[in-house]
């Protein structure tokens, strides 16, 4: 346990990474370093944020990355840094600990969208959204919206489709996460009319788990009845470099044809019974390895497209231990 009196004398201290570490609670004479300007929590049990850091005026860079018991940022803490240029709130806050009433994490997340938008020097964002609604308000915002690396979509309920259609010409964006969002069972990506932009754009390591009703990660759809040329030429995971599907029971298809992937080093398969066929032939990792995690009995029933496209993968396979 770190004191209120442990900072007293660090009035000059710019950088503090307590990542990875025991600490479950900042002390309040965090207050006291007042020419901090990197400050990295992430991977540590704090449930709180104490007001105190408020104090921090000078801090550009806040890590608050996979703090999965996250439970209270106090309003007007985000706001109060003015000075920020990075925040990373990826993967944080979802644990079944309650978020507390006056704070900003309660509710549905659109107190800290406002409070993001209100970072004068933002340029580099990694959130957490737990609401259809505080999505909605995240993807108004051409400013946050053109700075998003991280996005992780949380817990959603009652709502079985949404889009990121407006995400799909951004280059920001770097990592995608959709979990626990159990009625899902419609994600759209409006590829036709913007194929090329998306194409160059989609540089991410995608993970899809905990969303009982979906049934495809990228299907076909009557909205592209008319641009038959881009849709046959279509890779929507050209950049793609990890694939993570994880607990989708209903899970059926990928993508309705096989795809090079020049860039993917890894796809992980995990509680999807019904996923028989990847997306994959004998050139789709022409030049490089792709590593496949998944259980055995799972991978022992997959269908190939062909001999040549089992010979090549077939030694890719990494068995997930129990």
């Amino acid at each position: 346990m770190i004191t209120d009196s442990f900072f007293q004398f660090m009035p000059n201290l710019r950088v503090l990474d307590l990542s990875r570490s025991s600490i479950t609670e900042l002390p309040r004479g965090i207050s006291n370093l007042v020419s901090l300007q990197y400050l990295n929590l992430s991977f540590t049990r704090i449930e709180e944020l104490p007001f105190e850091l408020k104090n921090l005026g000078k801090l550009k860079c806040l890590e608050l990355g996979y703090m999965y018991k996250l439970s209270s940022i106090p309003k007007q803490l985000i706001s109060s840094l003015s000075m920020l240029q990075v925040i990373n709130m990826f993967n944080s806050g979802i644990s079944n600990v309650a978020a507390l009433k006056d704070g900003l994490l309660y509710g549905d997340n659109e107190a800290l969208i406002e409070e993001l938008e209100s970072l004068k020097y933002l340029y580099k964002l990694s959130v957490t959204i737990k609401s259809v609604s505080a999505f909605m308000s995240l993807l108004s915002s051409h400013k946050l919206r053109s700075h998003i690396v991280s996005l992780c979509l949380h817990n959603f309920k009652g709502s079985s489709s949404f889009s990121l259609t407006s995400l799909s010409t951004e280059t920001c964006l770097e990592q995608l996460m959709i979990s626990n969002c159990g009625s899902l069972e419609d994600l759209e990506i409006d590829w036709a009319g913007e194929v090329k932009a998306t194409i160059e754009s989609d540089t991410l390591n995608s993970k899809v788990r905990d969303c009982d009703q979906m049934q495809e990660v990228i299907g076909t759809t009557s909205k592209w009845v008319g641009f038959a040329e881009d849709v046959e030429n279509l890779n929507p995971f050209a950049k793609l470099q990890v694939l993570s599907l994880v607990d989708l029971p209903q899970l059926e298809t990928i993508f309705w044809k096989s795809l090079p992937f020049i860039y993917l080093s890894r796809i992980i398969v995990h509680g999807c019974p019904l996923l028989k066929k990847l997306p994959l032939n004998s050139n789709s990792a022409k030049g490089h390895q792709i590593v496949i995690n998944g259980r055995k009995e799972w991978w022992e029933e997959i269908k190939w497209e062909d001999k040549p496209t089992e010979k090549v993968f077939l030694p890719c396979f990494v068995p997930i231990e129990d």
